[in-house]
């Protein structure tokens, strides 16, 4: 008879498979685009949902919006995005480029995940499909979120500001 897993051994496992996606983001970024930061690739991610003013962009990134400028003034240096004044506020968008980079970069990501989901024996794999739903988290709201972790010196993980240097 198999032995069950600890509460403990459960979420450990769930901190290696977060870990591994993270490392899948990277390399598939570092991959299909390596001149685009992790910083920039958040900025193209959060417009392929929607466009956006570059105030809510800032807010969701999580930044202030003179970082968030600056980053969309290097993607639309590269043809990535493009910004048209509406009324008072200007819009950020993605360019066909922008998102025909997201497709190319989302494809890659997909191939990797099917070759490990392929690794996993069927029945596994049929019980699995039925308890991700169940166990992905929500989206982060731009509303404070009780489990966001503080950093020692008191900043947020959201509050640092980011390190840019690929897309010059």
């Amino acid at each position: 008879m198999d032995r069950q897993p600890t509460p403990t051994e459960t979420i450990t496992a769930l901190e290696q498979i977060a870990e591994t996606l993270i490392g899948l983001w990277r390399t598939t970024r570092e991959q299909v685009a390596p001149s685009i930061s992790e910083q920039q690739m958040r900025v193209l991610t959060a417009l392929e949902r929607s466009d956006t003013n570059l105030s809510s962009l800032a807010e969701v990134l999580g930044l202030p919006p003179s970082s968030a400028t600056r980053l969309c003034d290097r993607l639309e240096r590269h043809g990535l995005l493009e910004r048209r004044p509406a009324g008072r506020r200007v819009i950020v968008f993605l360019t066909p480029a922008g998102r025909t980079l997201l497709t190319s970069i989302h494809g890659y990501r997909r191939r990797r995940l099917e070759q490990a989901w392929n690794l996993i024996p069927a029945a596994d794999r049929s019980v699995l499909a039925g308890l991700l739903p169940r166990i992905a988290l929500p989206a982060p709201s731009s509303e404070v979120d009780p489990l966001r972790e503080q950093h020692p010196a008191g900043l947020a993980a959201g509050d640092l500001s980011p390190v840019e240097e690929p897309l010059a």
